[in-house]
């Protein structure tokens, strides 16, 4: 192997060598990126989580429907109770209104 055939082979490592680094980078280049956008999702997910937390379990939900039911026939009791109160009312108005006192 003489001189020039070392130059020419060494220009070919140093070409492979280049090519090598080049596929390298553009592969820790995508990597970067591909851990920017995971970081970012861990983040989103973590935030949902969080959000999650604060959400009634069915349990809960369910008590709230069945006070609430109690609650409108609490109403319901009232409101007639109250119509009667109402008819006697107006019964004691009409009274007074015919003997004009």
């Amino acid at each position: 192997m003489n001189l020039s055939d070392a130059k020419d082979l060494v220009g070919v490592a140093g070409g492979l060598i280049g090519i090598i680094a080049m596929v390298y980078a553009w592969l820790i280049a995508r990597s970067k990126v591909n851990a920017e956008h995971v970081s970012d999702l861990l983040t989103r997910v973590q935030s949902i989580e969080a959000d999650f937390r604060h959400i009634p379990s069915k349990d809960t939900v369910h008590g709230l429907e069945l006070s609430i039911s109690e609650i409108k026939g609490d109403i319901h009791a009232m409101s007639e109770a109250f119509a009667a109160v109402q008819r006697t009312a107006q019964r004691i108005e009409n009274y007074l209104l015919e003997r004009k006192v």
